[in-house]
């Protein structure tokens, strides 16, 4: 998006408002400077109820169901945005943020077993920035940058965060220590999508977007690899390792991992090793798993069948023993495709495992 200003950030103005997110989240940072797995946004569920996880609802929206626009909330957000550029006070703008997302939230509210619900941010943030674009000689953007700001660092709610989020995104070129807010809240998965989005625009973008994915352990990691370039050997060598771990489903960043990192180059090294090959089971393994989207069969990966190949061949030369499951799926999967020559290997590999024990009657 094309930016307002570049100048630096002035001070920001007194906005007293009480259950920050943001120092929730800076209060459980670990000594190793990544967010306590025990840290929830809000009230834990109590005992039967079901909780999604932090950037879970965003993650089915792009991922699965294309989510859409909310209308009324949309209006209610560029009403909103009006005020604050006609010098509404940060305060009572904040309220009236926060309220836009409560009726939504009262109104989409379906189950009380149902901790949480989308906040429908992801669906209008195109539409947002379109109208504020299209109306940009009649909101000024100083008063919407310390607004969004001052959001950052005090909202209690969620999506006034990402309102915020988003409308920095337009303005993110200034400078100022704004930017360690979000590398804040980008350690909270239901954030670290927004917080990409705002860092794409940065003049060290990659590089903001690789500490993100890297400090991020479920659906933010999974958002950052989709939006990180393998622009040095050593994130593409951290995508095979390690980009594809996350808290959520291997498979959702395994076609990434596989095609930036280079996958087919590494099973080619004579000096692979163990630790390597390992990493390479654990991917491709996600790679297989097309129960979200599709892996194996994409057509983006040129040689499917050259590249479980070579890594049954690294297996063999290795000693490395592979996971029984894995090798059953990379059997199904040559049958499938019609992949002779890679089914024969595989089945080699397998008839020199021991016998699997037999299951016993009702387990």
């Amino acid at each position: 998006m094309k930016k307002f200003f570049g100048k630096k950030a002035p001070a920001e103005p007194a906005m007293a408002i009480d259950k920050s997110i943001y120092a929730q989240i800076k209060r459980a940072i670990e000594p190793d400077g990544l967010l306590s797995q025990k840290f929830h946004l809000g009230a834990e569920p109590q005992p039967g109820q079901i909780c999604f996880a932090p950037g879970a609802m965003d993650g089915i929206i792009l991922y699965h169901s294309g989510g859409g626009v909310d209308a009324a909330l949309l209006t209610d957000l560029q009403q909103l945005t009006r005020q604050v550029t006609a010098g509404l006070d940060f305060a009572a703008a904040e309220a009236q943020l926060t309220a836009c997302f409560e009726r939504r939230a009262a109104k989409e509210k379906s189950h009380d077993k149902i901790v949480g619900s989308y906040d429908g941010m992801l669906g209008c943030i195109d539409a947002l920035q379109e109208w504020i674009l299209q109306n940009r000689e009649e909101l000024p953007p100083q008063p919407l940058f310390d607004f969004a700001v001052q959001v950052l660092r005090h909202s209690g709610s969620v999506g006034a965060l990402k309102y915020a989020l988003s409308v920095l995104e337009l303005l993110a070129q200034a400078e100022g220590d704004w930017r360690g807010l979000l590398h804040t809240l980008a350690l909270c998965d239901e954030f670290t999508l927004y917080c990409v989005f705002v860092a794409r625009q940065w003049e060290n973008a990659n590089q903001e977007i690789w500490q993100m994915a890297q400090c991020a352990r479920g659906w933010g990691r999974v958002h950052a690899v989709a939006e990180l370039e393998p622009e040095t050997s050593a994130i593409q060598e951290w995508l095979l390792d390690e980009g594809w771990r996350n808290g959520v489903l291997a498979a959702y960043s395994a076609l990434q991992c596989t095609l930036k990192g280079d996958l087919a180059a590494r099973l080619q090294r004579p000096d692979l090793t163990p630790e390597q090959l390992n990493a390479a089971a654990g991917l491709l393994a996600g790679l297989l798993d097309e129960g979200p989207l599709l892996g194996i069969s994409d057509e983006r990966l040129s040689d499917p069948a050259g590249l479980l190949g070579s890594f049954l061949a690294q297996a063999r030369r290795l000693n490395y023993v592979i996971e029984r499951e894995l090798l059953q799926d990379i059997i199904g999967v040559a049958a499938e495709h019609g992949w002779p020559e890679l089914q024969t290997q595989a089945e080699s590999i397998l008839a020199d495992y021991p016998a699997a024990p037999e299951q016993e009657i009702g387990e």
